[in-house]
Protein backbone atom coordinates (compact mmCIF):
# COMPACT_ATOMS: atom_id res chain seq x y z
CA UNK A 1 0.00 0.00 0.00
CA UNK A 2 3.11 2.79 0.86
CA UNK A 3 3.62 2.39 -2.96
CA UNK A 4 0.06 3.53 -3.90
CA UNK A 5 -0.39 6.37 -1.12
CA UNK A 6 3.26 7.60 -2.32
CA UNK A 7 4.17 8.34 1.55
CA UNK A 8 5.40 6.61 4.70
CA UNK A 9 2.14 5.94 6.80
CA UNK A 10 0.92 7.74 9.32
CA UNK A 11 0.61 4.63 12.00
CA UNK A 12 3.36 1.67 11.72
CA UNK A 13 2.92 -1.50 14.33
CA UNK A 14 5.42 -4.39 14.47
CA UNK A 15 6.29 -6.88 17.16
CA UNK A 16 5.10 -10.37 18.61
CA UNK A 17 1.09 -10.90 18.11
CA UNK A 18 -1.88 -9.30 16.75
CA UNK A 19 -3.37 -5.97 17.74
CA UNK A 20 -6.59 -3.78 16.37
CA UNK A 21 -4.85 -0.30 16.64
CA UNK A 22 -7.11 3.24 16.24
CA UNK A 23 -5.74 6.63 15.98
CA UNK A 24 -7.49 9.36 17.23
CA UNK A 25 -6.86 13.27 17.58
CA UNK A 26 -7.67 15.19 20.41
CA UNK A 27 -6.87 19.14 19.81
CA UNK A 28 -3.13 19.16 20.19
CA UNK A 29 -3.11 15.43 21.33
CA UNK A 30 -3.00 11.57 19.72
CA UNK A 31 -5.00 8.78 21.34
CA UNK A 32 -3.77 5.27 20.56
CA UNK A 33 -6.12 2.16 21.01
CA UNK A 34 -4.57 -0.56 20.90
CA UNK A 35 -6.60 -4.25 21.63
CA UNK A 36 -5.26 -7.88 21.68
CA UNK A 37 -6.92 -10.09 19.79
CA UNK A 38 -4.16 -12.63 19.49
CA UNK A 39 -6.52 -14.57 21.49
CA UNK A 40 -9.86 -14.17 19.62
CA UNK A 41 -12.81 -16.98 19.60
CA UNK A 42 -14.11 -18.36 16.28
CA UNK A 43 -17.11 -17.01 17.62
CA UNK A 44 -16.89 -13.23 16.45
CA UNK A 45 -16.72 -10.78 19.92
CA UNK A 46 -15.06 -13.63 22.34
CA UNK A 47 -11.82 -14.37 23.20
CA UNK A 48 -10.83 -18.19 24.49
CA UNK A 49 -8.11 -16.06 27.13
CA UNK A 50 -5.72 -13.78 27.15
CA UNK A 51 -2.43 -14.06 26.27
CA UNK A 52 -0.10 -11.10 26.45
CA UNK A 53 1.56 -9.62 23.52
CA UNK A 54 4.58 -7.23 22.78
CA UNK A 55 7.17 -5.68 22.49
CA UNK A 56 5.61 -3.49 19.96
CA UNK A 57 7.44 -0.89 18.10
CA UNK A 58 5.38 1.72 17.25
CA UNK A 59 5.96 4.79 15.12
CA UNK A 60 3.90 7.62 14.71
CA UNK A 61 4.07 10.37 11.98
CA UNK A 62 1.55 13.19 12.49
CA UNK A 63 1.41 17.36 11.87
CA UNK A 64 0.69 17.39 15.67
CA UNK A 65 3.44 16.14 17.21
CA UNK A 66 6.60 18.61 18.14
CA UNK A 67 9.77 17.54 19.35
CA UNK A 68 8.58 17.75 22.88
CA UNK A 69 6.17 15.18 22.55
CA UNK A 70 5.63 12.85 25.93
CA UNK A 71 3.28 9.76 26.38
CA UNK A 72 1.76 7.96 28.89
CA UNK A 73 0.12 4.47 28.73
CA UNK A 74 -3.12 4.74 30.71
CA UNK A 75 -4.16 0.82 31.19
CA UNK A 76 -0.70 -0.38 32.44
CA UNK A 77 -0.37 3.93 34.48
CA UNK A 78 3.16 4.04 32.94
CA UNK A 79 4.92 6.74 31.10
CA UNK A 80 6.76 6.04 27.85
CA UNK A 81 9.99 6.98 26.68
CA UNK A 82 9.59 8.24 23.08
CA UNK A 83 12.83 9.21 20.21
CA UNK A 84 11.30 12.40 18.57
CA UNK A 85 11.86 14.71 15.93
CA UNK A 86 10.10 16.27 12.53
CA UNK A 87 6.67 15.56 13.36
CA UNK A 88 7.84 11.64 13.88
CA UNK A 89 7.64 9.90 17.27
CA UNK A 90 9.02 5.95 17.95
CA UNK A 91 8.69 4.31 20.98
CA UNK A 92 8.49 0.61 22.36
CA UNK A 93 5.19 -0.45 24.47
CA UNK A 94 6.91 -3.54 26.09
CA UNK A 95 3.19 -5.66 26.80
CA UNK A 96 -0.71 -5.47 26.08
CA UNK A 97 -2.90 -8.23 27.92
CA UNK A 98 -6.17 -7.08 27.07
CA UNK A 99 -5.86 -3.64 25.49
CA UNK A 100 -3.62 -0.37 25.83
CA UNK A 101 -4.32 3.53 25.74
CA UNK A 102 -1.54 5.47 24.76
CA UNK A 103 -1.90 9.14 25.17
CA UNK A 104 0.96 11.32 23.44
CA UNK A 105 1.49 15.06 23.76
CA UNK A 106 3.19 18.12 24.94
CA UNK A 107 1.60 17.35 28.33
CA UNK A 108 0.39 14.01 27.93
Amino acid sequence: MRWQIGEDPVLSVSGAGHVDCNLYEQGDRLVLHLVNVSSASSIPGTLDELVPVGPFEIVLKHSVLRSSTTARALVSEVDISVDSGDGVVSFILPRIEDHEIVVLGENS
